[in-house]
Order: structure tokens, then C-alpha cells, then sequence
């Protein structure tokens, strides 16, 4: 592991203990380390990290894989096995618990320190944005009923990730719940002449 890693690494953890605030630099380059001068080869100031740190946190990563792999018709047969693909690459990338405790953190304090507010909106806006496309290329037909299916769908997969201790579902046949759901409601649409489902 690189210098730069080791870093990342220790913020990492030291963010998700402490938090953003009570986390020092000189915290950083010792649970690294590394010398302080060492960090400022690397990043500009403590914010810089911040920053980083919380891309890694946010669902955008989490779908990485699913939502950046070409063609989505080419990969998956239908709507059901994007989603449940999308849903198991969630809740596998949130099984860290530091990167559960990461993504609250940005939510709860973005407001606070504008750079936060900055990864948190870019990528909230770009995940939506490819989330819609992709479940466009499935269904075809209205934009916004394709957004609000996914933002639906994101809304679950948090909904559980927050309350996941309040629940007697266990989160793989809530991933099946969902998804099922999800599919019969924009079914339904389909029949009431809302949306061409299943294209091809």
C-alpha cells in the first residue's frame, strides 16, 4: 500500500470514529504512519481528504460496477436482474461498516462544510441521472416516471441500510421484496398505458 493509501485508509476509519470535525490532521499521520509533512505532499489541507473520503462513502460507488458496465440490455435480460444486481452491489459495498457510518455523517453535516455539500450533490445528481437512463433503456417511455422508479428504488435501499436493526426481514429477501414490487408497479403502468415495459 502506497503512502497516499495509507492515508486514505486512516482517515477512513478516523472519520467514521471521530467524525469530520473531531479528526485532526495530526490524527491522520499518526494512525498512517507517516510524517505531518508527509500529508501535505498529498493533499492541500484536511478538507482535501474530507472530500475524497466522502466519494467513497456515497451510493454512486456503490453502484459503480453495475451502472458503469456498457450496455445495460447487453448485460442483464430484464429490469428484475438490473435491480437486484444494483441492490446486491449496495448492500455488499455498505457491509463496511465505516462506509455506513461515512455516508450519515456527509448527509447529517453537508450543510456545514461546502465540500461535503459539493460530492454529495454531484454525485447524488449524476447517480440519478444514469440510475433514469438505464431503467429507460428497460421500460422505454416517460423520463419521469423512470426517475421517480429509481429514486424510489435508492429511497428503499437506504431506508434499509439506516433501519436494517429494526427489521425481521433479513436484507436478501427485502432485496427480492423490492425489486418484485418495483417490477409489478411499473407492470401495472404498462397495462394502464404508462410505460412500455420489458422493451424487446
Amino acid at each position: 500500500m502506497d503512502t497516499r493509501d495509507k492515508l486514505v485508509k486512516a482517515a477512513k476509519r478516523l472519520f467514521a470514529e471521530k467524525g469530520f470535525y473531531r479528526t485532526t490532521v495530526d490524527d491522520i499521520v499518526k494512525a498512517a504512519g507517516v510524517a505531518k509533512g508527509t500529508f501535505y505532499l498529498y493533499f492541500s489541507s484536511k478538507e482535501e481528504i474530507i472530500k475524497e473520503v466522502a466519494m467513497m462513502a456515497m451510493p454512486y460507488m456503490a453502484f459503480s460496477k453495475v451502472i458503469n458496465e456498457g450496455i445495460v440490455t447487453a448485460r442483464y435480460k430484464n429490469l428484475e436482474e438490473f435491480l437486484y444486481a444494483l441492490g446486491k452491489s449496495f448492500f455488499e459495498y455498505y457491509s463496511d461498516p465505516d462506509l455506513r457510518t461515512l455516508f450519515f455523517h456527509v448527509v447529517s453535516i453537508k450543510e456545514a462544510i461546502p465540500s461535503l455539500k459539493e460530492v454529495h450533490n454531484e454525485l447524488c445528481s449524476r447517480l440519478i441521472s444514469i440510475g433514469t437512463k438505464k431503467i429507460l433503456s428497460f421500460i422505454g417511455g416517460d423520463e419521469r416516471l423512470a426517475e421517480v422508479a429509481f429514486r424510489t428504488f435508492l429511497g428503499s435501499l437506504l431506508h434499509y441500510l439506516y433501519s436494517a436493526e429494526c427489521s425481521v426481514i433479513s436484507q436478501e429477501e427485502y432485496l427480492k421484496d423490492l425489486v418484485m414490487l418495483m417490477c409489478e408497479g411499473l407492470r401495472k403502468g404498462e397495462h394502464q398505458g404508462d410505460l412500455n415495459f420489458l422493451k424487446g
